[in-house]
């Protein structure tokens, strides 16, 4: 970035002006320094009904979040002073009624979450609920016309609430946004209707509701465009909307990279999007977009430049309708410095007003714009004469000259030394005196009328003699870089500075350890020589007691990652008790060893670190492993870096002792902080990632719920040594993943990179010989499931040597899953039994060895039963019982209805649990509160509960949800026939005497080898040969079927109305040797005699009795269901009515009989529900 030069603004934009337009000047609102007490953050303005304007922010100056009012020429805090919140309040949102209420909402202050919300009302600010407990960070509010408060947030990925009487209801449906959102803005249009916009997935996208929807009106993408244009999450390429009078709504939004990062902005009619002006109009790349619509219906658009030359500088751009283009309001730059986080508000009177954080000023900046003077646009600074800007003798002067441009503007300029101040002087005529050491010292002249429009210059001073004395000196890297060289190709610049600064700053510079390291020349200028560490010293020339020494760390092959702090003063902890863990990357065929860790730590009070554990763990899928690696580090340094309220920011340098290597993959890094004092120790997050992406923070609380993520959020810290390439890798030839079947083979190559040795390597497996072998040619065999160590050891040098994990599974692996639904719901555990459906097809068995569930809270205990299925719902025959051991336990969650984290729980069982062909049902006991459940992706039935509310019957889940597991294991085919029959009974009524007739019984083969059958009959009910089978036997081929005859013949028989049999299907199935078709004939000739009409039996169906009017030579009642048994019986002996529970009997056919006093039976067919 060039800071020194005249400053050209935009000369390309500046042709789309019109000539004829009034130049217009930033003017400062207050106090022209700024008007917060230090430091900013993420703010908003606003202008109230008084036409005041109000501002809120993050108020670095004491880490809380901060309101302003600007009345009667005054800037004033609401509430009386700065910090209006508990906490740290870095991402924030503003809104005010229409009464002059303002709301002012941040995210909770860590370790808590959730959104505080504030209202200020009757001069003082009271808390409301928090809207959301959730892990937030963008947010947006907005109030409706009749005083609602709405806001916006990620809840359950995007949800939006309003506050009515006293609590916070949902307005439409949750996941709005279909992931994490960026840049939230939220806005109402007078005609109630509310906007939302976001980016996300690569877009950026705006959706509608109305203020009153209920939870099931749906939120709609306005213009049914749900991704109106490409746009990215990074950096501060953000989007914000806002409605005219006339209710169109405006988006501002930066294009994607292949749009070059420019400005857009597009209208929504009612209708349909357009686009206003040209796409990507502006002519660099642009960050911290805000817009804004007067009175006039003017749209105004704020933006910060993003290039090098004048970053992030801002300016506005106003749309000329009727010329379909854009415009500059305001002449030059409105900030002196950087300026982030734009906001734009318009008062009544069609006012423009710019919020923004200046760091030209260190501070909150507002503006207003002055339409009624010629603007200056730039300013140049010269030398006197045109010579070389420096002054060479000692105590002298140098004049300089400020030319404002254009020639109209006012030539009346403000001089002031911004860097060096205590070298040189300057007066208001732009003459700089000389009055301490050597220098170089940064004059800038800015307007008198508009203090952006600046420019600097640098002026050398030399050959000065300071009559001060030093009483310091400190020796830094220049700008602030670390004290590494990466190469010994590089080299390091350090700077030796001398306090007071007017003292003379001339030092010796001399190598004090590890001279064959390093070397460094009289200028400071470090000169790597090999790979190790120097420590180098600053010697004072006028006071040799006054020295300084850094460490110098010097790679051959060195390598840095780090993530970048966003001052954001949030942490997690890393001691007493409390684990944070964030990952680095070891890239492939590389070996990583690591020389020194810098943290970025927060602590309570003023600390000192005695030591730190640095833990090195494995990656677990997506999180936190085991434990690799531990050491024990003294920290070289620590710096008190800043101060936050109460906390105080270190940075730490650990350099390692103990060598530690790691090769190409994932690992995480876990420091635990050991004090003098015990303070808490908290590690810096920031959510601005630099050389490492990965899966961001995870913290361990010691709470039983193992590592968690932390949403996206990085810590800060940079992890740096020597890469090399690793001295043997092995890997798969075709690059693929190195997994295979049982009885396949997968080729191996190993690359020896250590120079002098030849590529002969010799192969062996490590480990897990039972599960794999390889050949000297490195082919793997896959003979069993497991994972199996793969080694190549050089043939020149037996150190050298690489290993592969090969995974090898078996071709039978399967597994039947429910996935999560987001954690939609859950079933109590307690007082309640609840199961899952398993179907195993015919002709295969399921054998179960591990078993995952996800469970609302902590579990210790799992037990399962699987019990035999009974018309679609668990049975009481327990097939078999197991239990096992817990082998992995993740939290996928925070589950805001049931205020705990939802765990995913793998069990590996003490014995795996074989299943026949067959439906079953597994039933979960455990010590977790709930079992979590979903609504989607249900196999085959819904989850079955039984309690004591439903009679202890098992009945579906009231929302026929379906249970969250995974059943993993073997699916293995069985050998040999699978015999199927279609109908599974028959069930045939004659009203005529000697009826007969055929049905067709089906017979199929759904085995791999020949079915052989033959069939029996078993008479159970009534006598004679009335059921025949024809044929009797038969062969099917695999995948074959046959029809046979099923004869039921009335004739001859007398005196009963019910038979029943079995017909019996014997064959070689080695599952199911013997089948049995059940069959019932019943006779309707003849049955309502004259006893059958003296019984009465209602109601008929019956729902969860039955009633009998019985006669007197009735001895016993029975209850036959449709298999011809006998489920229910009791001898009455003459009573005179009876009463039958049904309510546990499955639905269904049944016949009744009686029996009386002269032995015969009396049948009447009934039907319960």
């Amino acid at each position: 970035m060039i800071k020194k030069t005249t400053l050209l603004f935009l000369t390309c934009m500046f042709a789309l002006l019109n000539a004829n337009l009034l130049a217009q000047v930033w003017e400062p609102v207050g106090n022209p320094a700024g008007i917060s007490a230090g430091g900013a953050g993420r703010l908003a303005l606003k202008v109230d009904m008084q036409d005041n304007v109000v501002v809120g922010y993050y108020d670095v100056s004491v880490a809380k979040g901060s309101v302003q009012r600007f009345e009667a020429n005054n800037w004033t805090y609401l509430g009386g002073g700065p910090g209006m919140t508990s906490g740290y309040a870095t991402y924030n949102s503003l809104s005010l009624d229409n009464q002059g209420v303002v709301y002012f909402t941040n995210q909770a202050s860590g370790p808590a979450t959730g959104l505080n919300v504030h209202k200020f009302i009757n001069n003082a600010w009271e808390s409301l609920p928090d809207a959301t407990t959730a892990t937030i960070n963008f947010q947006a509010s907005a109030v409706s016309s009749n005083g609602t408060l709405f806001v916006a947030t990620g809840e359950n990925s995007g949800t939006v609430k309003r506050f009515v009487n006293g609590a916070w209801e949902q307005v439409g449906n949750t996941g709005i946004f279909g992931g994490l959102p960026y840049y939230l803005t939220l806005t109402i249009a007078n005609d109630d209707r509310i906007y939302v916009s976001w980016n996300n997935n690569g877009f950026v996208h705006v959706y509608t509701n109305t203020v009153n929807a209920s939870t099931t009106d749906l939120w709609e993408p306005v213009g049914n465009v749900a991704n109106i244009a490409p746009a990215t999450t990074s950096e501060n390429y953000n989007s914000a909307i806002a409605v005219d009078n006339s209710n169109h709504l405006f988006l501002a939004y930066v294009s994607n990279s292949a749009g070059g990062r420019k400005l857009n902005v597009k209208k929504y009619d009612g209708v349909t999007w357009s686009q206003l002006g040209p796409e990507n109009f502006t002519e660099h790349r642009v960050q911290h977009i805000s817009i804004a619509i007067g009175d006039d219906d003017i749209i105004y658009v704020a933006a910060s430049n993003w290039e090098d030359q004048d970053l992030l500088r801002n300016y506005v751009m106003a749309y000329d309708e009727a010329a379909n283009v854009w415009y500059q309001s305001g002449t030059g730059w409105a900030s002196e410095g950087q300026a982030t986080n734009n906001s734009l508000a318009v008062d009544s009177y069609g006012n423009l007003f710019l919020g923004f954080v200046d760091s030209g000023l260190g501070k909150l900046s507002v503006k207003k714009l002055n339409l009624n003077i010629v603007a200056a646009d730039s300013l140049e600074i010269t030398a006197q004469g045109g010579g070389t800007p420096e002054i060479t003798t000692d105590g002298g002067s140098l004049q300089l000259l400020a030319t404002v441009y254009p020639w109209q503007a006012s030539q009346q300029v403000v001089w002031s030394v911004i860097s060096g101040e205590n070298f040189a002087t300057i007066d208001q005529n732009g003459v700089l005196t000389a009055i301490a050491s050597n220098a170089v010292v940064t004059v800038k002249a800015q307007t008198a009328e508009n203090s952006s429009i600046f420019n600097t210059i640098d002026v050398n001073i030399i050959n000065q003699i300071s009559p001060v004395q030093p009483e310091e000196t400190t020796v830094i890297v220049e700008n602030n870089a670390n004290a590494d060289i990466l190469s010994l190709s590089s080299t390091l610049q350090l700077v030796a500075i001398t306090t007071p600064p007017e003292a003379d700053q001339y030092v010796t510079w001399t190598v004090q350890e590890g001279t064959g390291v390093l070397t460094v020349d009289p200028n400071g200028l470090v000169q790597p020589l090999t790979e190790g560490y120097a420590i180098v010293r600053a010697t004072n020339n006028a006071n040799p007691a006054l020295f300084d020494e850094i460490r110098v760390n010097v790679w051959e092959n060195g390598c840095t990652q780090y993530n970048v702090s966003m001052m954001s003063g949030m942490g997690y902890g890393i001691n007493n008790g409390y684990s944070s863990a964030d990952d680095f990357v070891v890239n492939s065929e590389m070996r990583f060893k690591v020389g020194t860790v810098r943290l970025r730590l927060i602590a309570e009070s003023l600390t000192e670190f005695t030591s730190f554990n640095l833990n090195f763990l494995a990656n677990d899928i997506d999180r936190p492993g085991e434990q690799l690696f531990t050491t024990t580090v003294t920290p070289t340094t620590q710096t008190l870096f800043s101060q936050l309220g109460s906390f105080y920011i270190y940075d730490v340098q650990l350099d390692l002792t103990d060598q530690i290597l790691l090769d190409q993959g994932t690992y995480w890094l876990s420091p635990v902080a050991n004090t003098l004092n015990g303070n808490l120790v908290y590690w810096d997050v920031t959510n601005i990632t630099g050389g490492i992406g990965g899966f961001g923070l995870f913290v361990d609380y010691s709470d039983g719920h193992g590592w968690r993520g932390v949403g996206d959020l990085n810590a800060v810290f940079e992890i740096t040594g020597s890469c090399t390439q690793m001295p043997l890798v092995v890997s798969t030839l075709n690059g693929g993943e190195a997994s295979i079947y049982v009885g396949e083979t997968l080729q191996l190559q190993a690359v020896v990179n250590v120079p002098g040795l030849s590529q002969s390597v010799i192969w062996s497996v490590d480990s897990g010989s039972e599960y794999a072998s390889v050949n000297q040619d490195g082919l793997v065999t896959g003979i069993g499931a497991g994972i199996a160590t793969i080694m190549a050891v050089s043939a020149d040098n037996a150190s050298v040597f690489g290993v592969l994990d090969v995974t090898v599974h078996d071709p039978n692996e399967c597994i039947q899953q429910v996935p999560s639904n987001n954690m939609e719901n859950g079933y109590t555990f307690g007082g309640v039994q609840l199961a899952i459906d398993i179907e195993v097809p015919s002709s295969q068995t399921f054998t179960i060895s591990t078993i995952d569930i996800n469970t609302a809270g902590l579990a210790t205990t799992f037990s399962f039963e699987f019990l035999k299925d009974v018309n679609g719902l668990p049975g009481d025959e327990v097939i078999a019982t197991a239990t096992g051991n817990i082998v992995h336990n993740k939290v996928i969650g925070y589950h805001d209805a049931f205020l705990m984290y939802f765990h995913q729980y793998t069990i590996e069982l003490d014995s795996a649990v074989v299943l026949t062909p067959g439906t079953y049902w597994m039933m979960c006991t455990s010590d977790a509160v709930a079992w979590e459940s979903t609504t989607v992706n249900i196999i085959g039935q819904p989850g079955a509960f039984r309690s004591q509310a439903t009679g202890n019957e098992w009945v579906y889940s009231s929302t026929y949800s379906e249970y969250v597991y995974k059943l993993s294991g073997l699916c293995n085919t069985i050998e040999g026939p699978a015999i199927v029959t279609d109908p599974e009974s028959f069930t045939v009524t004659f009203d005529e005497p000697n009826g007969q007739t055929t049905e067709i019984l089906s017979i199929s083969n759904e085995g791999n080898t020949t079915l052989n059958w033959s069939a029996g009959i078993e008479y159970l009910i009534g006598t004679g040969n009335w059921l025949s089978v024809t044929p009797n036997s038969g062969s099917v081929e695999p995948g074959q079927s046959m029809d046979v005859d099923v004869s039921f013949n009335a004739q001859g028989i007398q005196g009963e109305n019910l038979l029943t049999a079995n017909i019996i299907l014997s064959s070689n199935d080695p599952i199911t040797p013997e089948k049995t078709v059940p069959c019932m004939m019943t006779l309707t000739v003849g049955i309502e005699n004259q006893a059958l009409s003296n019984l009465k039996v209602y109601p008929n169906p019956a729902f969860n009795e039955i009633n009998f009017e019985l006669t007197d030579d009735i001895i016993s009642v029975g209850l036959i269901d449709a298999l011809g048994q006998m489920t229910k019986e009791e001898t009455v002996n003459g009573k005179s009515s009876l009463k039958w529970d049904t309510s546990n009997l499955p639905g269904g056919i049944f016949y009744l009989v009686f029996k009386d006093k002269s032995g015969n039976n009396l049948y009447k067919k009934i039907i319960i529900m």
